[in-house]
This record gives C-alpha cells, structure tokens and sequence, in this order.
C-alpha cells in the first residue's frame, strides 16, 4: 500500500490566489445573477424530487436536497414532507431564506447552527446562508474551478477545486490538503500528488475520504496528514466482497462515513451501496445490482439488500441511518434503517 505525507500547514498567503478569504460584509439576496429557471412550487406540493444530485442531513435529522433546475434547497423532514428552504421563491416571514439567490447550485452542506452552505458552480464560489436568509461568502475560486464540497463535524469544510483540495477552519484560515502536483511516487507530500478526485466526504475522527471515479477508488486522509489507498484496485468492475476494500474493483460515485467507522460508497451505473466496515472489509450493503429504472420493484419495506434502485448518486449518514438519492427517471431519496430496512422517504410520484 502507498503512502503519502500531506502538508497540512501551507499558509494562507500561498493559497490567496484560489481563495478570497472570509468576507465580512453580509451580501444581498440577489447580486446580479439570474436565477435557473424553474419553480420549487411543484416538488412541495406534489411530493416530487428534481434533478440535483447533491443531498446533506442536517444535525436534527432533517434532509436537505439540491433542486438544481430550479435553484433551491428544499427540506424534507422525519415525516418524508417536503418545505421550501432556499431560494427558488419570494421572502416571507415564513420562509426567510426562500428570496436568496444560489446561482447555479451545485453542492449542499448544513452546519450545526442550521446554516446551508452552497457551492456555487456558475461564480465558483462557496457561501453561507445563514437561517434568517443572510448570505455570506466565504471563498471564491480565481484560478479553475470548483467541484464538491463536504464538512466535517468540527466544522471544517473542504473545497475541491480542479485538482487540489483546500480546508477552510472556522476560524478562517486556509490550508491545502493536497493535490496540484505531478505524477505520485512513493512518499510523496500530498501536495506534489496528482489527485482526480470526483467527491469527497469527511467522517469522524479527523478522517477525509476521496474519490477518483476515473481511476476506480477511493483514497483517505487520516488526523495525520497521511493519504492511502483505501478502497478499489484500480480496474474497472464490481468485486471483491467479502474481502480487503482494497482488493475490491469498484466504481464509486460518492461517499459517506458513519460514527461507527463504516464507509458508505455508492455504485451509480451498479446500482447499489457498498460498505466498508472498521476492518477493511468490503460488502455490497444495499442494492441487488439490478436497475429500477423500468419502474420494477423497488423492494420497499424490505431488506435493502435486496432493493432496486435507478442509479444512486449521493449517499449521507445520521445517527446511524444511510440516506441515498437515488436519481432515475423518477427521483427519490430512500432510507436504509440501523435494521438493514429500506423505505423511500420522498419523492418518486414524477
């Protein structure tokens, strides 16, 4: 297994020209960019999912999911009823947040407080909104472009840009995690590693888990600054459970990690989940590898094991339950119970 050591301790001034800091200022709710067209209206009323492929849970246990199209963050509650959070409408003393302008959204994180952060892919930027509807933001990209965001559970978020992936503290200081350099070799620092990270999610303990779709695995970061092989061998395919992670072909589209030290990977075109658990061990968790997509059996209510799904993109945890967005022709997000029971929370009914 490789190695690399991470330069955890770049300083800000070598990274400004990709960040622009923390801005202080609080923005307005529209700042001259058009909104996507569309309307959240339908997904409230009628219980359907847009395409956005972006998902979080906040700490309460609520769902927040991306309707890209239209340009809004809707929240679905214990209950699978969905509400009207950001964006995508007009102010109101009920809805706050509903008048901000997300720009071309992206990707979706919740904070502790309640506060959503957005990855804005039309500005390349990541701000903050906080509950009463202020925007914030708190880093722009002036030298490629951004692609996924995740958040730790101290507070940190990371930032993919094109091939590096930066931290930024609560405190507002920056580092770089690693990437932006040249071919890998053998006790490299991670920041003269070639990284072709697709998503990222950042788990307990100080751990951050990488994927690279394109190269067939998923690498990790550990409290100590040193990035491996976690999962995948590089070649294309579905195997290996059972076995180490990684000696398990994959394709991995997102990932998630529990408090318990279980690794969530999603299978998009396999439809299905598989879980790495605290030993290594790689096991298919939901999904039978066969495709909803005709509108066949979706195997609700039973055994996720032996669920259908239609193309499964982002996956999330909380307290101990696996969230999926599942994104067929039909989107829906499913719930995978601490019983191994699968239920479609919302959505479906397109």
């Amino acid at each position: 297994m490789r190695r690399y050591v991470l330069n955890l301790i770049v300083p800000l001034i070598a990274v400004g020209f990709a960040f622009a800091g923390i801005v202080q200022a609080q923005e307005s709710a529209n700042d001259g960019y058009d909104p996507p067209p569309g309307d959240c209206s339908p997904t409230i009323t009628q219980g359907n999912l847009g395409y956005g492929g972006s998902m979080a849970v906040s700490p309460t246990g609520d769902v927040f999911v991306l309707e890209a199209g239209a340009g809004c963050i809707v929240r679905i509650d214990a209950a699978g009823v969905g509400h009207l959070a950001f964006g995508g409408g007009r102010r109101s003393d009920a809805c706050p947040a509903c008048g901000v302008n997300l720009g071309n959204p992206a990707e979706v994180e919740v904070g502790q407080d309640g506060t959503v952060y957005v990855l804005d892919a039309q500005a390349d930027r990541v701000f903050a909104v906080a509950p009463d509807g202020t925007r914030t933001t708190i880093a722009e990209n002036r030298r490629s472009y951004y692609r996924a965001l995740t958040r730790d559970p101290d507070g940190r978020l990371y930032v993919l840009d094109f091939d590096q992936v930066f931290r930024l503290d609560p405190a507002g200081a920056v580092r770089v995690a690693g990437g932006g350099g040249a071919d890998v070799a053998a006790g490299a620092p991670a920041t003269s590693v070639r990284l072709d990270v697709t998503a990222m999610a950042a788990g307990p303990g100080g751990n951050l888990y990488l994927v690279e779709k394109r190269r067939h695995r998923v690498l990790r970061i550990d409290p100590a600054g040193m990035i491996s092989l976690f999962a995948g061998t590089g070649v294309d395919g579905e195997s290996g459970d059972g076995g180490p992670a990684t000696m398990a072909n994959i394709v991995p589209e997102s990932v998630a990690a529990d408090d318990a030290g279980n690794v969530y990977i999603s299978v998009e075109y396999g439809h299905k989940v598989r879980r790495v658990d605290p030993a290594g061990i790689i096991t298919t968790f939901a999904g039978r590898g066969a495709s909803a997509y005709s509108g066949g059996a979706l195997g609700d209510g039973g055994p996720a094991t032996q669920a259908a799904f239609s193309f499964p993109t982002k996956v999330a945890v909380h307290d101990g339950n696996l969230y999926i967005l599942d994104e067929g022709s039909r989107p829906r997000i499913r719930k995978v119970d601490k019983a191994g029971i699968i239920t479609t929370l919302t959505g479906g009914q397109r």
